[in-house]
């Protein structure tokens, strides 16, 4: 099932690809905006834990959210984002 995150940790040294769905439909453009986030394991792991968390729904299981800050809740990390326009080509 695609959730948006992709994880290189086993492709050191070796070409990395992905493919995902268009959820944005915009059927007047000719392109599409992509964005590749440079994130260090801290901010992969708070925002995968995030994308999972289901709020209030009273049948989900709960569980903790990642936090790497010491006596108490948080996360402290990095990202670095980039933005590409691609061309759709028919």
């Amino acid at each position: 099932m695609y959730n948006g995150f992709f994880d290189d940790a086993t492709q050191n040294g070796k070409l990395f690809s992905a493919t995902c769905e268009d959820y944005w439909y915009q059927p007047d453009t000719n392109y599409r905006e992509v964005y590749l986030l440079n994130t260090d394991i801290h901010y992969y792991e708070y925002m995968r834990r995030r994308v999972n968390y289901y709020g209030d729904d009273p049948f989900s299981e709960p569980f903790p959210q990642y936090s790497n800050v010491q006596n108490g809740l948080g996360v402290f990390c990095s990202f670095r984002k980039t933005k590409r326009s691609l061309a759709i080509v028919n």
